[in-house]
């Protein structure tokens, strides 16, 4: 049960039960009936104990599990059954105009922003398990910076950062993981595309986010192997309650690369069917090439399309699922990234900017990279008599990457890499009832895949056509008591890959791979007081080689680098143990986060130098002269940890400080490791005013400090340039105000500008990093309209 949860738990029954007590339990009607209730979270189905129900004059709270029993007359007109809980919004229920079947009912209740002794509280959702150590935005949190990309925005919380390829290719970054070792779990799909290459940014849209959470954890049990670094869970607003249209609008305008943003979120049900429910997700973006503090960087532009629908149908015992998306991207590459001799590269790496700069414009022109993802859905539940559940779910999911390249006539018009990865799932669970103790979850995972280049292209593909199976069998064990929580799980997997292609002398490559290994974890939580949470847990994962990392031999065009991949390449494995300290009163809440993790055959791409000269190593190609970059492994240790602590201030005020810290070793050399993020700190001071009366609900203003130290852990030996960028300091402000209009609709306005004072600077885990600095001043206007 989640922080919130738990205190609103306690408030309840410490204040509403002596309430409760003093009302009279008689009721006036004739010819009683008993009606079961059980109250449950609209979003999680967690149950709700201390729920306040009221029927007429009767009333009562619900227990430990969520339920409670009251009586009602079925042949009166009307009969209102209305709940009282902190944190949700209330509810009325007509009993007269809903058929309740076997005098049970099931009420969802939603959650809402509430005061508590002049105390801001924001009834989040609990995390997906308790046991983990997580951490998730909130949903103001993504309603205030609605438009940023996925790795921009989780950039902001304590543990994670982004390792980037310019300014609008980011990707995650989980205490120092990112690509192939951190999975992302898209609407309940763990989402597949070329996620291997530095350059290929997460195929979605956090703009359709409404929860959003990461797990830091190495969390293979219940996602599958790869999950070394991580779980991303990301999520579209969850399917309406009632019947009636529910949505909202919402528009986006950044000045620094004129982005033009717009989405829609509507959602409802049938009267003519009851228990259907469905949701429509659609929303674009545009945008030109984006300005450093003193010179833009040419056709960086983006144009960006995502469309979602889920529909549902929710009976008693049973729920269908069926969920739909299609996300398409365009975005250009640095042409500054691109040189044409061995000399004009060597210039750049000493100059460290652009040799020619241009006006800015909306134009997209190669190189450049098109990518369309489609993903579809269908899952189902069954409850059983026991109230345990059985669940099923087929996924499936196409991937198209088209990477262009400045080539000569008519094949300027074709990609240089053409990629199509389809790929299919299945997934079997059995999960105990959730209201003993001592509960269970098992189920098995069915994979299939297949990867094909693009004839067309007209040239040798980067990696080769491939087809991988795999199938997973995992179980896990819970205990669960107010003051603790226990689990223990175990998975094994098995991975199949055939990879096949040819060289640019026609020669064949390839081969079969078999990797199969198991994972544990043991996790645990202890809550000695009231507002204390004590959370560890340690897990062995492991993940088998991309076959970008076993057989690239290219160009690979969005990170312009030539990669040459290890055929001998073992997997990977890793032991993580993760520990936090949560503390929450009405004035201070704590957070603090610790971990090591060590992982065998630690698989990385670096710079490479000539054996020779000690000077870079470059490759000579029509397109121009690129880094070379080669994949090799050893065995590393990385450690570290994170704090954020935040003080409610008096008169509305708040102060947030936050820092996080990285280290990776490479235990064969005593060397660094490269692309790790430096230390990074964060503070912020929050006035937050709620108006108890009119039309203005709220008003905010904020400014945060922002200081990322140098890397000094870094081997010059294995990079290109001798040093890496000086430390920096950057500065943000925002406000934000609230209108509640007629009939429960909202506005809402938020104002944000990024790099408040324009500093020119460079961010080391950005592989742009050698030829351009990071974006200037950027002012975002977001507006957003509720009903």
């Amino acid at each position: 049960m989640s922080n919130n949860i738990k205190l609103y738990t306690k408030i309840n029954l410490a204040i509403v039960f002596i309430w409760v007590m003093s009302l009279s339990f008689e009721t006036k009607a004739q010819n009683p009936r008993s009606i079961h209730i059980t109250v449950q979270d609209s979003i999680t189905k967690e149950k709700l104990p201390g729920v306040v129900l009221m029927i007429g004059k009767q009333n009562t709270i619900t227990d430990l599990n969520g339920k409670a029993t009251l009586n009602y007359n079925p042949k009166e007109s009307k009969q209102l059954l209305t709940t009282q809980y902190i944190g949700y919004i209330p509810q009325t229920i007509d009993l007269s105009k809903r058929t309740v079947t076997g005098q049970n009912i099931t009420i969802n209740l939603k959650e809402k922003i509430q005061h508590l002794d002049a105390v801001k509280v924001f009834a989040n959702k609990p995390r997906t398990e308790m046991t983990t150590v997580a951490v998730k935005v909130s949903t103001e949190g993504l309603k205030k910076y609605e438009g940023k990309n996925l790795a921009d925005l989780l950039n902001q919380l304590p543990g994670l950062s982004a390792i980037s390829t310019g300014a609008t290719i980011m990707k995650p970054v989980i205490q120092g993981m990112h690509s192939s070792r951190i999975l992302l779990i898209n609407n309940g799909v763990k989402q597949e595309g070329q996620q291997w290459g530095s350059d290929h940014a997460p195929e979605v849209d956090a703009s359709s986010a409404s929860d959003l959470e990461v797990i830091k954890g190495a969390e293979s049990i219940r996602y599958g192997s790869g999950a070394i670094g991580g779980v991303i869970l990301m999520n579209s607003a969850p399917l309406p309650i009632e019947e009636q249209l529910t949505g909202n609008y919402s528009l986006q305008y950044s000045t620094n690369s004129s982005r033009m943003g717009i989405n829609a979120d509507l959602g409802g049900g049938s009267k003519k069917f009851e228990g259907f429910r469905w949701r429509a997700l659609m929303g674009g973006s545009y945008s030109g090439d984006y300005k450093t503090a003193d010179y833009y960087l040419n056709n960086t532009g983006t144009r960006l399309f995502n469309a979602v629908l889920n529909t549902g149908l929710k009976k008693e015992r049973y729920d269908i699922q069926a969920f739909g998306s299609v996300y398409y991207s365009k975005l250009g590459i640095f042409y500054g990234s691109h040189i044409n001799t061995l000399e004009q590269l060597q210039k750049v790496f000493e100059y460290g900017r652009p040799l020619i700069v241009q006006k800015k414009s909306f134009k997209i022109t190669n190189p450049k990279q098109e990518v369309l993802h489609i993903i579809g859905r269908l899952n189902a539940r069954y409850t059983l008599d026991n109230n345990s559940q059985l669940k099923f779910q087929y996924d499936f999911q196409h991937d198209n990457r088209d990477e262009y390249e400045i080539r000569r006539g008519e094949f300027n018009k074709r990609p240089a890499l053409g990629l199509s990865l389809n790929t299919h799932s299945m997934h079997f669970a059995w999960e105990s009832d959730k209201h003993i103790p001592l509960r269970f979850i098992t189920g098995t995972t069915l994979t299939y895949q297949n990867n094909v280049s693009d004839n067309k292209t007209k040239t040798i593909p980067l990696i080769p056509n491939y087809l991988s199976e795999g199938v997973g069998l995992w179980g896990i064990a819970q205990y669960v008591k107010p003051s603790y929580e226990i689990e223990a799980g175990a998975r094994y997997d098995y991975q199949y890959m055939d990879a096949m292609g040819y060289d640019s002398k026609g020669k064949a490559y390839g081969g079969t791979n078999h990797y199969h290994s198991p994972s544990f974890s043991l996790s645990a939580i202890v809550r000695p007081t009231n507002g204390l949470n004590l959370l560890s847990n340690i897990g062995l994962a492991w993940r088998a080689p991309e076959v970008n990392e076993l057989y690239s031999r290219g160009l690979h065009h969005g990170a312009a680098s030539f990669e040459i991949g290890d055929v001998n390449l073992k997997p990977e494995h890793a032991i993580k143990w993760n520990n936090e300290l949560q503390y929450i009163n009405s004035r201070l809440s704590l957070n603090a986060t610790g971990f090591i993790q060590w992982i065998g055959n630690y698989i990385f791409d670096q710079p490479s130098r000539d054996k020779v000269t000690g000077e870079p190593e470059t490759w000579p190609l029509l397109a121009g002269v690129f880094p070379v970059f080669r994949y090799q492994q050893m065995n590393a240790l990385f450690y570290g940890g994170d704090i954020k602590a935040k003080i409610n201030l008096p008169f509305d005020l708040s102060y947030t400080a936050q820092a996080e810290w990285i280290r990776a070793e490479n235990r064969e050399t005593k060397g660094y490791l490269p692309y790790i993020p430096s230390d990074h700190y964060s503070q912020t001071l929050e006035y937050n005013h709620r108006f108890s009366r009119g039309m203005l609900d709220h008003i905010e203003f904020s400014l945060t400090h922002r200081y990322v130290a140098k890397q000094t852990r870094f081997d010059k030996n294995i990079d290109f340039v001798d040093k890496t960028p000086a430390a920096y300091n950057l500065f943000e402000v925002g406000a934000g105000m609230q209108l509640n209009l007629k009939n429960d609709k909202r506005l809402i306005f938020y104002l944000d500008v990024d790099n408040l004072f324009n500093k020119l600077y460079k961010e080391y885990t950005n592989r742009f990093r050698y030829y351009a600095h990071e974006k200037g001043r950027d002012i975002q206007f977001r507006l957003r309209y509720e009903f």
